[in-house]
Protein backbone atom coordinates (compact mmCIF):
# COMPACT_ATOMS: atom_id res chain seq x y z
CA UNK A 1 0.00 0.00 0.00
CA UNK A 2 1.59 3.45 -0.80
CA UNK A 3 1.84 6.21 1.54
CA UNK A 4 0.39 9.04 0.50
CA UNK A 5 2.53 11.55 2.59
CA UNK A 6 6.07 9.73 1.33
CA UNK A 7 4.94 10.18 -2.19
CA UNK A 8 3.89 13.82 -1.95
CA UNK A 9 7.27 14.58 0.67
CA UNK A 10 8.91 12.88 -2.38
CA UNK A 11 7.69 14.79 -5.42
CA UNK A 12 8.08 18.11 -3.34
CA UNK A 13 11.66 16.75 -2.91
CA UNK A 14 11.80 16.43 -6.48
CA UNK A 15 10.92 19.99 -6.94
CA UNK A 16 13.58 20.75 -4.96
CA UNK A 17 15.82 19.11 -7.01
CA UNK A 18 14.56 21.20 -10.25
CA UNK A 19 14.77 24.73 -8.85
CA UNK A 20 17.87 24.17 -6.67
CA UNK A 21 19.24 22.24 -10.29
CA UNK A 22 18.77 25.19 -13.11
CA UNK A 23 19.94 27.40 -10.16
CA UNK A 24 23.66 25.74 -10.32
CA UNK A 25 23.72 25.67 -14.08
CA UNK A 26 22.34 29.54 -14.67
CA UNK A 27 23.85 30.74 -11.61
CA UNK A 28 27.57 30.86 -13.20
CA UNK A 29 27.45 33.07 -15.58
CA UNK A 30 26.22 35.99 -13.07
CA UNK A 31 28.65 34.65 -10.68
CA UNK A 32 31.73 35.21 -12.82
CA UNK A 33 30.46 38.95 -13.91
CA UNK A 34 29.39 39.81 -10.87
CA UNK A 35 31.14 38.05 -8.32
CA UNK A 36 29.85 35.44 -5.93
CA UNK A 37 28.98 37.65 -3.19
CA UNK A 38 27.19 39.95 -5.41
CA UNK A 39 25.38 37.36 -6.97
CA UNK A 40 24.29 35.62 -3.48
CA UNK A 41 23.15 38.64 -2.27
CA UNK A 42 20.83 39.64 -4.76
CA UNK A 43 19.46 35.90 -5.08
CA UNK A 44 18.64 36.30 -1.17
CA UNK A 45 17.25 39.84 -1.74
CA UNK A 46 14.60 38.74 -4.40
CA UNK A 47 13.76 35.24 -1.83
CA UNK A 48 13.11 38.21 0.69
CA UNK A 49 11.06 40.05 -1.79
CA UNK A 50 8.69 37.40 -2.68
CA UNK A 51 8.19 35.76 0.44
CA UNK A 52 7.39 39.44 1.90
CA UNK A 53 5.08 39.60 -1.34
CA UNK A 54 3.37 36.36 -0.06
CA UNK A 55 2.39 37.42 3.56
CA UNK A 56 -0.69 38.02 3.27
CA UNK A 57 -1.72 34.67 1.57
CA UNK A 58 0.36 32.09 3.53
CA UNK A 59 1.40 34.07 6.53
CA UNK A 60 0.00 32.39 9.95
CA UNK A 61 0.47 34.02 13.47
CA UNK A 62 4.03 33.46 14.30
CA UNK A 63 4.88 33.00 17.79
CA UNK A 64 8.40 30.72 18.17
CA UNK A 65 9.23 29.66 21.60
CA UNK A 66 12.30 31.39 22.67
CA UNK A 67 14.74 28.14 22.47
CA UNK A 68 14.02 28.85 18.41
CA UNK A 69 15.62 32.11 17.99
CA UNK A 70 19.42 30.32 18.47
CA UNK A 71 17.69 27.75 16.12
CA UNK A 72 16.84 30.43 13.74
CA UNK A 73 19.90 32.61 13.82
CA UNK A 74 22.49 29.33 13.30
CA UNK A 75 20.01 28.18 10.32
CA UNK A 76 21.09 31.14 9.02
CA UNK A 77 24.61 31.53 9.40
CA UNK A 78 24.93 27.89 8.51
CA UNK A 79 23.04 29.18 5.15
CA UNK A 80 25.74 31.70 4.42
CA UNK A 81 28.81 29.23 5.25
CA UNK A 82 27.31 26.75 2.48
CA UNK A 83 26.81 29.99 0.22
CA UNK A 84 30.04 31.76 0.63
CA UNK A 85 32.22 28.58 1.58
CA UNK A 86 31.48 27.20 -2.12
CA UNK A 87 32.18 30.01 -3.83
CA UNK A 88 35.29 30.93 -2.39
CA UNK A 89 36.17 26.97 -2.68
CA UNK A 90 35.36 27.35 -6.75
CA UNK A 91 37.39 30.55 -6.58
CA UNK A 92 40.81 29.33 -5.63
CA UNK A 93 40.15 25.32 -6.30
CA UNK A 94 39.32 22.93 -8.79
CA UNK A 95 35.38 22.65 -9.26
CA UNK A 96 35.90 19.35 -10.29
CA UNK A 97 37.18 18.62 -6.30
CA UNK A 98 35.48 21.75 -4.53
CA UNK A 99 32.15 19.53 -5.98
CA UNK A 100 32.07 16.30 -4.58
CA UNK A 101 32.79 17.51 -1.66
CA UNK A 102 30.56 20.05 -0.99
CA UNK A 103 27.86 17.33 -2.11
CA UNK A 104 28.58 15.43 0.98
CA UNK A 105 26.40 17.75 3.03
CA UNK A 106 23.14 15.55 2.91
CA UNK A 107 25.33 13.14 5.01
CA UNK A 108 25.48 15.56 7.91
CA UNK A 109 21.68 16.30 7.89
CA UNK A 110 21.13 12.63 7.35
CA UNK A 111 23.08 11.54 10.54
CA UNK A 112 21.60 14.57 12.40
CA UNK A 113 17.82 13.88 11.94
CA UNK A 114 18.94 10.26 12.43
CA UNK A 115 20.72 11.37 15.83
CA UNK A 116 18.33 14.02 17.05
CA UNK A 117 15.24 13.70 15.55
CA UNK A 118 14.37 10.23 15.68
CA UNK A 119 13.60 9.65 12.02
CA UNK A 120 12.50 6.10 11.75
CA UNK A 121 13.24 4.45 8.34
CA UNK A 122 13.14 1.16 6.99
CA UNK A 123 16.73 -0.84 6.01
CA UNK A 124 15.54 -0.98 1.99
CA UNK A 125 15.38 2.92 2.66
CA UNK A 126 18.63 3.16 3.73
CA UNK A 127 19.68 1.43 0.96
CA UNK A 128 18.06 3.63 -1.27
CA UNK A 129 19.31 6.79 0.65
CA UNK A 130 23.38 5.33 0.29
CA UNK A 131 22.32 4.83 -3.66
CA UNK A 132 21.37 8.22 -4.00
CA UNK A 133 24.24 10.26 -2.31
CA UNK A 134 26.54 7.78 -3.63
CA UNK A 135 25.06 8.14 -7.23
CA UNK A 136 25.19 12.53 -6.07
CA UNK A 137 28.97 12.42 -5.74
CA UNK A 138 29.79 9.83 -8.72
CA UNK A 139 27.52 12.78 -11.23
CA UNK A 140 29.73 15.72 -9.25
CA UNK A 141 32.81 14.00 -9.76
CA UNK A 142 35.36 14.92 -12.96
CA UNK A 143 38.64 13.16 -12.64
CA UNK A 144 39.82 14.34 -16.00
CA UNK A 145 40.16 17.68 -14.59
CA UNK A 146 40.92 16.41 -11.30
CA UNK A 147 44.18 14.79 -12.58
CA UNK A 148 44.88 17.91 -15.00
CA UNK A 149 45.20 19.67 -12.07
CA UNK A 150 48.46 18.26 -10.77
CA UNK A 151 49.08 17.10 -7.00
CA UNK A 152 49.83 20.21 -5.94
CA UNK A 153 46.57 22.32 -6.83
CA UNK A 154 44.62 19.19 -5.31
CA UNK A 155 44.32 20.38 -1.67
CA UNK A 156 43.24 24.33 -2.77
CA UNK A 157 39.97 25.43 -2.26
CA UNK A 158 39.26 22.26 0.15
CA UNK A 159 38.92 23.85 3.11
CA UNK A 160 36.36 26.25 2.03
CA UNK A 161 34.65 23.25 0.36
CA UNK A 162 34.23 21.48 3.96
CA UNK A 163 32.85 24.90 5.22
CA UNK A 164 30.45 24.80 2.59
CA UNK A 165 29.45 21.15 3.09
CA UNK A 166 28.88 21.62 6.70
CA UNK A 167 27.13 24.66 6.64
CA UNK A 168 24.45 23.27 3.98
CA UNK A 169 24.14 20.32 5.93
CA UNK A 170 23.41 22.12 9.05
CA UNK A 171 21.39 24.45 7.03
CA UNK A 172 18.76 21.39 6.49
CA UNK A 173 18.58 20.12 9.38
CA UNK A 174 17.90 23.20 11.19
CA UNK A 175 15.16 23.96 8.72
CA UNK A 176 13.70 20.85 9.61
CA UNK A 177 13.38 21.60 13.20
CA UNK A 178 11.75 24.99 12.34
CA UNK A 179 9.69 23.83 9.22
CA UNK A 180 7.91 21.06 12.04
CA UNK A 181 7.78 23.63 14.46
CA UNK A 182 6.43 26.73 13.10
CA UNK A 183 5.51 25.68 9.55
CA UNK A 184 6.98 25.42 5.85
CA UNK A 185 6.26 28.88 5.04
CA UNK A 186 7.02 31.02 8.18
CA UNK A 187 10.26 29.06 8.28
CA UNK A 188 11.28 30.02 5.11
CA UNK A 189 11.03 33.96 5.76
CA UNK A 190 12.17 34.00 9.18
CA UNK A 191 15.27 32.29 8.27
CA UNK A 192 15.69 34.67 5.02
CA UNK A 193 15.70 37.74 6.99
CA UNK A 194 18.20 37.36 9.25
CA UNK A 195 20.24 35.74 6.58
CA UNK A 196 19.96 38.59 4.63
CA UNK A 197 20.80 41.01 7.54
CA UNK A 198 24.11 38.95 8.17
CA UNK A 199 25.02 38.70 4.95
CA UNK A 200 24.88 42.56 4.31
CA UNK A 201 27.11 42.88 7.35
CA UNK A 202 29.94 40.21 5.58
CA UNK A 203 29.51 42.45 2.74
CA UNK A 204 30.26 45.75 4.67
CA UNK A 205 33.04 44.18 6.62
CA UNK A 206 34.57 42.89 3.86
CA UNK A 207 34.41 45.69 1.22
CA UNK A 208 32.10 43.66 -1.20
CA UNK A 209 30.65 45.25 -4.08
CA UNK A 210 26.54 45.71 -4.11
CA UNK A 211 26.01 47.45 -7.80
CA UNK A 212 24.42 45.27 -10.19
CA UNK A 213 23.54 46.66 -13.82
CA UNK A 214 20.02 47.02 -14.97
CA UNK A 215 20.24 44.31 -17.37
CA UNK A 216 21.23 42.02 -15.09
CA UNK A 217 18.21 42.57 -12.86
CA UNK A 218 15.78 40.50 -14.91
CA UNK A 219 18.04 37.26 -14.83
CA UNK A 220 18.67 37.48 -11.11
CA UNK A 221 14.93 38.08 -10.13
CA UNK A 222 14.45 34.69 -12.24
CA UNK A 223 17.32 32.77 -9.93
CA UNK A 224 15.67 33.79 -7.05
CA UNK A 225 12.70 32.55 -7.62
CA UNK A 226 14.42 29.27 -8.62
CA UNK A 227 16.13 29.44 -5.61
CA UNK A 228 13.14 29.91 -3.60
CA UNK A 229 11.52 27.36 -5.27
CA UNK A 230 14.04 24.76 -4.16
CA UNK A 231 13.98 25.78 -0.60
CA UNK A 232 9.59 25.74 -0.41
CA UNK A 233 10.39 22.27 -2.13
CA UNK A 234 12.29 21.11 0.50
CA UNK A 235 10.23 22.75 3.67
CA UNK A 236 7.27 21.16 2.14
CA UNK A 237 8.84 17.99 1.38
CA UNK A 238 9.89 17.40 5.15
CA UNK A 239 6.35 18.88 6.11
CA UNK A 240 5.31 15.45 4.50
CA UNK A 241 8.08 12.80 5.18
CA UNK A 242 11.18 12.32 6.81
CA UNK A 243 14.38 14.80 6.62
CA UNK A 244 16.68 11.73 5.94
CA UNK A 245 14.54 10.54 2.37
CA UNK A 246 14.03 14.42 1.36
CA UNK A 247 17.51 16.11 2.08
CA UNK A 248 19.63 13.17 -0.52
CA UNK A 249 16.96 13.98 -3.43
CA UNK A 250 16.85 17.26 -3.11
CA UNK A 251 20.74 17.79 -2.96
CA UNK A 252 20.80 15.65 -6.11
CA UNK A 253 20.17 18.95 -7.94
CA UNK A 254 23.70 18.18 -9.92
CA UNK A 255 21.68 15.68 -12.05
CA UNK A 256 19.65 18.81 -13.20
CA UNK A 257 22.74 20.92 -13.71
CA UNK A 258 24.88 17.70 -15.51
CA UNK A 259 22.12 16.90 -17.64
CA UNK A 260 20.98 20.85 -18.91
CA UNK A 261 25.13 20.67 -19.63
CA UNK A 262 25.08 17.76 -22.23
CA UNK A 263 22.21 18.92 -23.56
CA UNK A 264 22.52 22.66 -24.07
CA UNK A 265 26.29 23.28 -24.00
CA UNK A 266 26.86 19.64 -25.47
CA UNK A 267 29.24 18.57 -22.90
CA UNK A 268 30.16 14.84 -22.50
CA UNK A 269 29.60 12.61 -19.96
CA UNK A 270 31.66 10.03 -18.38
CA UNK A 271 30.69 6.41 -17.78
CA UNK A 272 30.77 6.57 -13.66
CA UNK A 273 28.45 9.75 -14.16
CA UNK A 274 26.09 7.75 -15.91
CA UNK A 275 26.30 5.29 -13.81
CA UNK A 276 25.73 8.08 -10.76
CA UNK A 277 22.85 9.50 -12.52
CA UNK A 278 21.37 6.01 -12.89
CA UNK A 279 21.78 5.22 -9.44
CA UNK A 280 20.10 8.55 -7.81
CA UNK A 281 17.33 7.98 -10.54
CA UNK A 282 16.90 4.42 -9.30
CA UNK A 283 17.04 5.33 -5.66
CA UNK A 284 14.39 7.89 -6.10
CA UNK A 285 12.34 5.18 -7.68
CA UNK A 286 12.86 2.62 -4.80
CA UNK A 287 12.39 4.86 -1.83
CA UNK A 288 9.09 5.76 -3.03
CA UNK A 289 7.81 2.34 -3.26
Amino acid sequence: MLDLNLILGILFAILSLLGFGFVDFLVGGSSKRLGAYTTSLWLLLTRVVLLILLIPFLLSYISPQPFLIPIILLTAIAGIMGALGLSKGMRVGNISIISPITAIYPVITIFLSLLFLNEPITAFQSLCIVLIVLGTILVSLNLKNMMKSGARKMHLGIEFALISALGWGLFFFFMTILTAQIGWFESSIIVAIPQLCFLLLYGYLTRERFSVPQNMLPRLSFLGVLALLGLVGFNLGVTYTYAVIVTPISAASIVITVVLAVVLLKEKLESYQKLGMLMVILGVILVSI
